[in-house]
């Protein structure tokens, strides 16, 4: 389940919206891609994640006790960050735009 979560968040992620949706970038960008990375990985695991991972503590908590599904959980949490790190990593996208910025803007 995590798996396919993780491969639809880079797919959705890696479509281009349009060009004027690069302005907040154009305007604010820094000298490295990373740190827009770092947020993107805050936010995969924050809103995704966690909350995949909370709500399956709760539903397992009821069927083998809250120490069975607290260590399954943490286990298949842990499973997913480096699951997210593979898959997301070596797409090097910021979200939903058509370049990175700090780079050379590609001719309109």
């Amino acid at each position: 389940m995590t798996f396919f979560l993780l491969i639809g968040i880079k797919d959705a992620n890696s479509l281009p919206v349009n060009w004027s949706a690069n302005w907040v970038f154009v305007t604010s960008e820094g000298p490295g891609k990373w740190p827009y990375f770092s947020a993107f990985r805050k936010v995969v695991f924050l809103f995704y994640l966690l909350p995949l991972y909370l709500s399956l503590f709760v539903f397992y908590s009821f069927l083998w006790g809250w120490r069975k599904s607290g260590l399954h959980c943490l286990y298949d949490l842990v499973f997913a960050v480096f699951l997210m790190e593979i898959l997301i990593l070596p797409a090097a996208q910021i979200s939903f735009c058509l370049f990175l910025p700090a780079r050379e803007k590609p001719a309109a």
